[in-house]
Formats: structure tokens, sequence, C-alpha cells
């Protein structure tokens, strides 16, 4: 009896039918169900693309293996990845590339996995041939849906292969916390008097101040505000010298904003006629960067809370960003 071959939906391999050559009706239909299951794991995108999509359809019998070696003496490549290739890797391949894989041929996690030899072609490396398929229009990895991998990003990576892979562990940079710093006065600089009234005495609770010796004061709502968070009084705050200036932006509980540039003091204040509406929420910025208090405020005397060493829950002075 003659065979013919039908793909089985369960199995990646040809099946033989030993239905009657004559009997075509019978065949048709499960073909068709085959194809449209194969159509729709595609659509459905993923890690359910079609293995010719992968980079090499040679190692899907033997997925995730990456025991080939890229160096001469036998021995396996090592070696740390740069955070830009970390980067696009994560981004863009390793939710299928992951190790173990997800239905993709292998794993692109390590450095031994991007240096070690393509088995589509042994002259090239992982790292090479994901160059070549992230620049291959026709098929593109990550393959379609997936948004493709920006041009800028592709470079990068390319540059870092063509330069031969050099090793350079990713570290991340934490971020600074001017509050696990000792105490000091960054500016170098004391409050010494013969300044503009805005300038005077940074660090200390103005309205209190002024409040202790019976006189009005002038603003409604003032602070400090320093590089470190634990600066002595009187020293002066703000930004360093020469660097951009930083504002403090008010945002009352009438969702009106204010915005109080921080002058050469560190001290910031406001003189409106219109009330600030309790309570209010602030926020430091500078530099592209800000710092948010924690909760709303009531008490506008900010330096009143903000102390070297801090009070009423503040951790130090208003510090920033």
């Amino acid at each position: 009896m003659p065979h013919s071959f039908l793909i089985d939906p369960s199995s990646s391999s040809a099946v033989p039918n030993q239905a009657a050559a004559g009997s075509p009706r019978r065949r048709l239909p499960r073909v068709a169900g085959a194809l449209a299951a194969a159509g729709l794991l595609w659509l459905a995108g993923g890690c359910s693309t079609p293995e010719e999509m992968f980079l090499d359809t040679a190692d899907m019998s033997s997925l995730g293996s990456m025991d080939a070696s890229a160096n001469p003496d036998g021995s396996m490549a090592t070696g740390e990845l740069p955070c830009e290739v970390r980067d696009l890797l994560a981004k863009h391949c390793q939710s299928c590339h992951s190790d173990p894989p997800k239905a993709a041929p292998m794993a692109l996690m390590t450095y031994a996995q991007l240096a070690a030899p393509s088995k589509a072609d042994a002259k090239k490396t992982y790292a090479e041939r994901s160059v070549m398929r992230m620049q291959d229009g026709a098929r593109p990895m990550p393959p379609a849906p997936a948004a493709t991998v920006p041009q800028k990003e592709i470079d990068a990576f390319a540059a870092w292969v063509s330069a031969g892979r050099p090793s350079k562990k990713c570290e991340t940079m934490q971020p600074d916390d001017p509050f696990a710093k000792p105490p000091m006065c960054s500016s170098g600089k004391t409050y010494m008097g013969g300044t503009p009234k805005e300038e005077m005495n940074p660090g200390l609770a103005c309205l209190a101040c002024h409040k202790s010796k019976g006189k009005a004061a002038e603003v409604t709502l003032a602070g400090t505000v320093y590089i470190t968070g634990h600066e002595p009084d009187k020293c002066l705050g703000g930004p360093a010298s020469g660097m951009p200036m930083a504002t403090v932006e008010i945002t009352d509980a009438n969702k009106r904003v204010i915005s109080l540039p921080v002058n050469a003091s560190g001290n910031f204040l406001y003189r409106g006629s219109m009330a600030i509406a309790l309570p209010y929420t602030a926020v430091v910025k500078w530099n592209g960067k800000t710092r948010e208090m924690k909760g709303s405020q009531m008490n506008t005397d900010c330096n009143g809370c903000h102390t070297q060493d801090g009070s009423n829950g503040a951790p130090g002075r208003i510090a920033l960003p």
C-alpha cells in the first residue's frame, strides 16, 4: 500500500499515512487542520514562532546545548557581558532564548553562549549570527510580530562583536544616598551676613526665628536645600558652584503649583499674596532629576523638621536629588 506523509500536530516530523492512495478526502482535512494549527501558533507570537525563524534550525534537535567551544584549545570561552549587550538581549531576545530556551534553538544568556560557534555556520559565533539576523530584512530577529531592535542598539552590539567581544562586567551605579554621608558643610562656606535677606541664615527655621523675636515673617513658606543630608546650620547650601540651579515645586491642596528657585545660599521661599492651601507636597528638581517629599505636609517652616539630624520623621536636610 502506498504511503503519503502528513504533519502530525504533536510532532515536528512527518508521519506515514497508510490510508488508501485513492482517499484524498480523508487526508486533506487532517492536512488542513494541522496547517491551521501551525498558523495559529505563529500568529500568537511570543515563543511559538516556527522553527525556521530562529537563528539556527540545525540546533532544534538539541535545544539548549551550548557545550561547543569557541577557544582553539578546547576550553569554553568565558567573560562578562557589557551593559549594552546584556540590556539588548534581556529586552529583545531572552523571552525565548532563555536558559533553558523556550522553544528557541539555543540560550543567549551568557558570554560563553554568545561566543560558541553557530551550528548553522561553525565559522561564525552566535554573537555574529545574532548581528546578521537582527539586520536581516527578510527574516529578522526577533521575528514578527515583535518589534525590531532599534538601529542604535544593534550598532552598539555589532561594535562589541567587531572588537572581538571584549569582556566587561556591567556594573550599575547605585544611587548616591546623601543621608548616608557624615555631617559636613559641602560648600565649605558659612553664612557671615552682609547678603540679601533671602540668603540669610541657611538651615535655620525662618518662620520660627521671626516669631521668637516677635517679628512677622515676610514669607509664608521657606527652607534650605543641601547637597548632603546632614549639613550644619548656616552652611551655604544649594548645588555646587557652576552647576545648574535647583527649584522646589510646591503643590497645594487646591492643586496649585508654585515653583520656587533655590538661591545662592540654598534657600527657597514663598512671599506670594495668595495663601498656600494646606496640606501641600513638595518636589526638589535639579539637573533633570527629582526628589519627592514623602507624604503631604502642614508645616510651611521646612527647616523646622529638616534640621541637621532631622526631626518629626524627617531624615535630615532637604537634599538635592
